[in-house]
């Protein structure tokens, strides 16, 4: 990106977040993401930056997308908008302009470049989450038809969308299932909208969950190759998330920094030298979130292997979090109320498929401990 076109980028986000910053502390507190803010993410352009020029969009890579990521919570200090647009960007992405046929696209990314419309990808299920060996939602073959039953949760950006990728067993041999993403636009007969889980934190990103009884659509809406759903939409949609959300945490915790800064009355040496290293590390951060998304671009078939760098980024965010507590509370330091609730989306946002990140991390371990036993 030349520097002239990240500075146009650049004054693209502040004048979308200057529309709503007046009403930050509303916003937190709200479980519907309200239309007028989605329609100044649409008139900014910013729904179809990652899209290509084709279908309406800028052709951004994922560098960008991670640059726009980190100055949107940067400046806004609502990790639950960002969390929004990146949620749309990446689906629309990923997986539409990725993974679909040319009538997909066609009908569909247009619509999500202009900002009409989103797209959520349905995997996790009440009670299951979204671990495969527990998911039970089906599509069943009819000749030209799937019929699709069984529900969903979790659902980020379900109320926005009008299409829903919807992951589902396609096949089972010996216990095994082998999962489906299909298409399912939310007209679509049996497809019927639920409240879901509340969730309290990265408000006002709005979620759902959904019912499908004997819904039944087209064959040509699989999106991807069929029985391959899992390992086409899930492991990379979930690699891809980890390692953009860097720049999205990178960016709030600058914010944080402001709001301490601005509590900072009359700082003496000692307490402007922690303040110092917090702002150095911190600044680390969001360089290490743009390297890693530029290590995505180098190549977006394989983003698995981010996995470590993502998860050793995570815990250093949080190292640098539990820091920045220890020194709000040495130096007796009263937040507002915008910064508290920051602060509260921040740590909130560690515990995000947390257990997931575990037994990543045990996985990784014990590969790392076998290979010193070989030698």
């Amino acid at each position: 990106m030349s520097g002239f076109a990240q500075q146009e980028l650049m004054a693209r986000v502040d004048q979308f977040v200057a529309s709503w910053r007046h009403q930050r502390d509303q916003l937190h507190t709200m479980q519907d993401f309200p239309s007028q803010i989605w329609q100044s993410l649409a008139d900014s352009g910013l729904l179809g930056l990652g899209l290509s020029k084709t279908y309406g969009g800028f052709g951004a890579d994922y560098k960008t997308l991670a640059i726009t990521a980190q100055r949107m919570s940067q400046v806004g200090a609502v990790m639950g908008i960002t969390t929004t647009w990146l949620a749309h960007s990446i689906n629309a992405r990923l997986h539409v302009e990725g993974r679909g046929t040319n009538a997909q696209k066609q009908e569909w990314l247009p619509r999500l470049a202009a900002g009409d419309t989103s797209v959520c990808v349905a995997i996790s299920e009440p009670g299951a989450g979204a671990h495969p060996k527990h998911l039970k939602t089906t599509a069943a073959r009819d000749g030209d038809y799937f019929v699709i039953n069984g529900a969903k949760s979790y659902l980020t950006n379900g109320p926005l969308s009008d299409v829903f990728i919807i992951l589902a067993i396609t096949d089972e041999v010996a216990g095994r299932k082998s999962f489906s993403a299909i298409l399912v636009p939310r007209s679509s007969p049996g497809l019927q909208q639920t409240p879901g889980i509340d969730i309290d934190f990265l408000r006002p990103s709005p979620h759902c969950g959904l019912e499908l009884k004997s819904c039944r659509v087209p064959v040509s809406n699989l999106l991807g190759s069929l029985g391959e759903g899992f390992v086409e939409v899930s492991m990379p949609m979930r690699a891809i998330e980890d390692v953009l959300k860097t720049s999205s945490l990178a960016g709030a915790i600058q914010a944080e920094l402001r709001f301490l800064a601005n509590s900072l009355k009359h700082p003496g040496s000692e307490s402007l030298a922690d303040f110092g290293s917090l702002k150095d590390r911190a600044d680390a951060l969001g360089d290490l979130a743009f390297g890693l998304a530029a290590e995505l671009d180098r190549d977006p078939t394989k983003p698995e292997r981010m996995n470590a760098a993502a998860s050793g980024f995570r815990a250093f965010t949080k190292y640098l979090q539990d820091d920045i507590d220890a020194y709000v509370a040495r130096y007796d330091l009263v937040l507002s109320q915008s910064a508290q609730m920051l602060r509260r989306d921040i740590v909130k946002s560690f515990e995000i498929a947390a257990s997931a990140h575990c037994i990543q991390s045990a996985r990784r371990a014990e590969s790392f401990i076998r290979q010193g036993a070989a030698h």
